[in-house]
This record gives C-alpha cells, structure tokens and sequence, in this order.
C-alpha cells in the first residue's frame, strides 16, 4: 500500500527471495484500475524499497488516496521468484472483527498477525 498526499507518496517496500532478471512493480488505484507499470530491472536478493513520483505511467498526477502495489520477478531462465511487498503507516484505529484484532492504516483494515515491527514516525 501506498498512501498519496499533497503529490507525494509513500515508499513501497518489498523483499525478493533471490537474485532477479528482471523486476516489475505494478500500482494500482482504490478501484484496482492499473495506473503504474515500473521496470526496475535486475535486482539482487534482498529488501528493496521504491520511491514512486506519484504519477501514471503517462506522466500524469494522480489523486490523493491509497494505492496498492504488487511486484513480480523472474530470473534469467523466465522462472518467478518469490516477492512480499510491505509498507508502513500511521495506525489510526483499532477495531475488532470475526475475533481478530484489526489495524487500520490509511483507512483500511489489516489483521494485528501481519504487523512486521512498530517503531516511532
């Protein structure tokens, strides 16, 4: 996820398990419209973090809101490799939902189990 404010964004972040070919990062909008296709190319094992400008693919702005992210790899043989995307955010509520706890970041609800870390902003 990443939020969108005043023309800034959030950083995406994400993990690959293993050394990539090649690397796509795909964003897309609340309404799961695609509105960004980014080519990063070969990357090597490890936490990666992606600075997006908050523009389309055409070079135009978006609005503000929360967009979601997804990354794909392959390596040289065109077999994937395994990716988990992160991100972080401002909890500004917690509810409780068919017996879980829940987050909610940027206006939408994460289960407690997938929190990685909590640090000071």
């Amino acid at each position: 996820m990443s939020q969108v404010a005043g023309g800034a964004a959030s950083a995406m972040s994400f993990e690959l398990g293993r050394d990539s070919a090649r690397t796509t990062l795909e964003i897309y909008d609340a309404s799961g419209n695609l509105v960004k296709v980014a080519e990063l190319g070969a990357m090597t094992a490890g936490r990666r973090d992606y600075q997006w400008d908050a523009k389309k693919s055409d070079g135009s702005t978006i609005v503000d809101g929360t967009y979601r992210f997804k990354v794909t790899a392959e390596d040289a043989n065109g077999d994937a490799i395994a990716t988990q995307t992160s991100f972080s955010g401002t909890v500004t509520g917690v509810s409780f939902a068919q017996g879980q706890a829940m987050l909610t970041i940027g206006g939408q609800a994460y289960p407690l189990g997938s929190l990685i870390s909590i640090g000071e902003v």
